[in-house]
């Protein structure tokens, strides 16, 4: 008959450290990857934001019937960007600076309503008339500059962005 052999006590911790080396190495590598996703994420997030505004500022526009270009800041970082909505209201767009940076707002008829996260700090928000050879503005080019807050001391979210877009009046439209 065969006596049953089972696992030596030196099998065992040979088995428990090689258990543990692997253990650890899953670990780091995992740590590293949920750090590294993490950081990304608010990177990825502030991208959204800029298209976001930009697509929404394309679509207020197109039913914009008046384009207040004496009202409107224009050229200058920072600035203001003022027209009438279909319905008549006066839509201003700006940046509204407080303790840690700038905000982008939109003003409705006297409703504001922030475009940017608490998040996020806008850093350029350039309007300026884009004009034919006839000197008739045509359409409104946007420089929308952004930068994440606070996070100064991670290499991984020191990330700015910045997008230019041309956003084209509708025959309609009159300027003022």
């Amino acid at each position: 008959m065969y006596a049953l052999r089972g696992i030596t006590l030196l099998e065992l911790l040979i088995y428990i450290g090689v258990f543990a080396f692997l253990l650890s190495g899953m670990t780091i590598f995992l740590v590293q990857t949920v750090r590294i996703q993490g950081a990304a994420l608010p990177s990825s997030e502030m991208d959204a934001q800029s298209e976001h505004i930009l697509w929404r500022l394309e679509h207020e526009f197109a039913e914009a019937t008046v384009f207040e270009r004496s009202a409107s800041t224009l050229g200058v970082s920072q600035g203001a960007l003022v027209f009438r909505d279909a319905s008549g209201a006066i839509v201003t767009i700006d940046v509204v600076a407080d303790a840690t940076g700038g905000r982008l707002r939109m003003t409705r008829g006297g409703v504001s309503v922030w475009m940017t996260s608490v998040s996020v700090d806008v850093t350029e928000w350039t309007v300026a008339s884009v004009q034919n050879g006839d000197g008739v503005s045509t359409g409104v080019r946007v420089t929308l500059g952004m930068a994440l807050r606070g996070e100064e001391s991670d290499a991984y979210r020191q990330r700015t962005t910045t997008k230019t877009t041309t956003v084209w009046l509708r025959p309609r439209t009159t300027t003022l």
